[in-house]
């Protein structure tokens, strides 16, 4: 249930409408401008809703992402995350996972990735779960990427990889698909199969992957 408050609730109006019509949510705990859709935490810092038809998510569904890496200053890293939280997310990985502790694991696993300085100790302790359940789902999602990219990364660029098998609108879903997930091997092969003339044998055989792999990732990206 929404909670209705006036502006001076929190102390002030809408910092983008100058609207007093703000909504409390306690799910995520945010504030909601009822005319601009403006999404506000205390007055510590702002996210902006997102609209975008292709995109499921948006900046509400981001929230306690938003409030984790803000609180600690790694805001660099968050497309970053959210690719891959996209990605896990699209593969079904998060089934019956809290919200913070996906957030949580997602976070934990891009900045070790990156080298970043942080302390998840901290991290775990301000968002509110248990450290040893991220810690147990990183390494789950490690497996995940392993055995998606079959312990291999791809170093080279996806479309001078595919040549000319890959047709025009596939290099389009391609460039969409590449800013909202973290592509793996199976998905490039899905694609690669959806967007040319090859047949799914020579597939499997261009991009090292099983037949099993390459069907369960075209059901993927068919499902949207």
């Amino acid at each position: 249930m929404i909670q209705m408050l006036q502006g001076g609730s929190i102390g002030m109006p809408c910092e983008n409408c100058e609207s007093t019509n703000l909504q409390y949510i306690p799910s995520i705990e945010l504030y909601e401008c009822g005319d601009c859709g403006l999404l506000a935490v205390s007055r510590i810092f702002t996210i902006r809703a997102e609209k975008n038809e292709n995109q499921v998510s948006t900046s509400r569904d981001f929230a306690p992402l938003d409030i984790l890496l803000n609180e600690y200053n790694l805001q660099d890293y968050r497309n970053e995350c959210i690719k891959v939280y996209n990605t896990l997310n699209k593969h079904l990985f998060f089934r019956n996972m809290e919200q913070n502790i996906r957030f949580t694991t997602v976070a934990y696993y891009v900045l070790q990735k990156s080298y970043a300085e942080y302390n998840i100790h901290k991290m775990c302790a301000f968002i509110g779960v248990n450290k040893n359940k991220v810690f147990n789902n990183v390494k789950k999602v490690k497996h995940f990427f392993y055995r998606e990219n079959n312990a291999e990364e791809f170093d080279v660029q996806p479309l001078v990889f595919f040549g000319n098998d890959l047709s025009e609108a596939g290099k389009e879903f391609l460039t969409e698909m590449e800013e909202r997930y973290t592509i793996t091997r199976g998905l490039y092969s899905a694609i690669l199969y959806e967007y040319s003339d090859l047949t799914q044998a020579q597939v499997c055989e261009k991009m090292g992957v099983s037949l099993p792999r390459l069907k369960r990732h075209l059901k993927v990206i068919r499902n949207g």
